[in-house]
C-alpha cells in the first residue's frame, strides 16, 4: 500500500485535469543520415531490467481519477489530463508517462491537430525526441529533462520504431529515464519519428535511457478515465 499512497499523493498535486494540448512545435534542424543510431529493439535488449514481483502495485480506490485500458485493466493514475502515473515493474517505484494523446488517425505529425478523434479515449502520444551529443544521432540517446516529474524518480516516453504519426495504438515501447542520472550535455542532433536532424541545442539538462519496457506492460489503448 506504500506505493499506492505515493502515487495518489503525487497525482493529487494537480487539483484538476487540463485539456490535451495541441502538438508542440519541433525545433528546426537539417535532416541527416543516421546509419549508426540504435533502434528501439536494440535499446530494449541492452537496458532491460528484471521485474521484482515482490514490490506492491497500486490497488484500491482513490480520490484521483485513474486510467483504464481497452481491456478494463487499471493502468495508472491521471495527472494533468494527459499523463499517466504508474510504477516501474523492475522496482515498483513511481513512474510518470508523458504523454497520452487524443485517439486520432493521422497521416503525419503535422496533420494531426486538425484530425477528427476516433474514440473518447487516449492513445500513446509521441511528443518527445531523443537528443545526441553527435551530429548524426549515433552514440548514447538522451531525453531532455523538462522538470515535469512532480518529484517521481522515473519519466517514461512512448516510442514506436518507424512511426510517422503523433501517436499509436499498437505495440510500442516506453523509453524510461532516471531523473537522478540527469547531467548537462552539449547536444548536436535529435531523432524524431523516423528522421535524424542536425541542430546545435547548446548545453542542456538530459538523462540517458535507463531501461526500455513494452507499452503492453502498462496497458492497451484507448485509455479511459474512471
Amino acid at each position: 500500500m506504500k506505493h499506492s499512497f505515493v502515487l495518489a499523493a503525487l497525482a493529487s498535486l494537480v487539483s484538476e485535469s487540463m485539456a490535451v494540448a495541441p502538438l508542440p512545435e519541433l525545433p528546426k534542424g537539417a535532416p541527416v543520415a543516421s546509419p549508426n543510431r540504435m533502434t528501439s529493439t536494440q535499446l530494449l535488449a541492452a537496458t532491460a531490467k528484471p521485474t521484482n514481483s515482490s514490490k506492491p502495485q497500486p490497488t484500491g480506490p482513490t480520490a484521483t481519477p485513474s486510467w483504464y485500458d481497452a481491456t478494463g485493466k487499471l493502468s495508472g493514475r491521471e495527472v494533468m489530463g494527459q499523463y499517466l502515473m504508474t510504477t516501474l515493474p523492475a522496482d515498483g517505484l513511481p513512474m510518470l508517462i508523458g504523454s497520452l494523446t487524443v485517439d486520432k488517425t493521422c497521416g503525419s505529425y503535422e496533420s494531426c491537430n486538425a484530425a477528427v478523434p476516433q474514440s473518447d479515449g487516449l492513445i500513446w502520444g509521441v511528443s518527445q525526441y531523443q537528443v545526441y551529443e553527435s551530429a548524426d544521432c549515433s552514440g548514447t540517446p538522451y531525453y531532455q529533462n523538462y522538470g515535469i516529474s512532480l518529484g517521481v524518480p522515473y519519466l517514461a516516453f512512448p516510442f514506436q520504431e518507424g512511426n510517422v504519426s503523433y501517436g499509436f495504438r499498437t505495440a510500442g515501447d516506453l523509453h524510461v529515464i532516471k531523473l537522478a542520472s540527469t547531467s548537462i550535455r552539449t547536444v548536436h542532433s535529435y531523432f524524431f519519428l523516423t528522421q535524424c536532424y542536425s541542430l546545435d541545442f547548446g548545453s542542456i539538462p538530459v538523462a540517458p535511457i535507463y531501461t526500455v519496457i513494452p507499452t503492453s506492460a502498462v496497458g492497451v489503448p484507448p485509455f479511459l478515465l474512471r
